[in-house]
């Protein structure tokens, strides 16, 4: 992901553009959110915030792949309801 991040800030360097790496962060999805040892990960010389889940337009993502079902059922139960209809 490292070299994403690397052309990324290339092409924003090319056409004028900044980041604000005080609000950027990076969220790794693993099924064993314990698994492996994070990555750096780097814009330029800095390095960029991993954080164990991020809020998106009020929902919460864990890192844990195994807790985001249980959070998603709670935000969204209507996609998760039995269809007494469906066979």
């Amino acid at each position: 992901m490292q070299e994403e991040i690397d052309l990324l800030k290339e092409y924003f360097e090319l056409n004028g553009l900044k980041v604000n790496l005080g609000i950027t962060k990076v969220g790794i999805f693993r099924k064993d959110a314990r698994s492996k040892p994070s990555p750096v990960f780097k814009w330029g010389h800095t390095n960029i915030e991993i954080v164990d889940s991020y809020t998106y337009l009020g929902v919460p993502f864990p890192n844990n792949v195994s807790k985001f079902y249980n959070i998603a059922t709670d935000h969204f139960p209507v996609l998760f309801q039995k269809d007494e209809n469906y066979r």
